[in-house]
């Protein structure tokens, strides 16, 4: 098949490169959030329950800092 000049004017170009940015931030969503769930599944709930057992105390150090965030 030929294609004829008009196939690689800006616009044209524009448009089959939008829509493959779309495909594929939709394959890498997917992908993403399987891999997000895969591992929150796997997470042991000691983890969890430290991480909640731990927060006042960081929140505490944040407020005496007067300032900041912790993750």
């Amino acid at each position: 098949m030929d294609l004829d000049d008009s196939w690689f004017r800006p616009a044209a170009s524009y448009l089959v490169e939008s829509r493959d940015k779309e495909l594929h931030k939709a394959e890498v969503h997917e992908s993403l959030r399987d891999a997000l769930e895969k591992s929150f599944n796997d997470l042991d709930q000691s983890v969890i329950n430290n991480a909640v057992d731990d927060w006042m105390r960081r929140l505490d150090a944040v407020i005496e800092a007067k300032g900041g965030h912790f993750e």
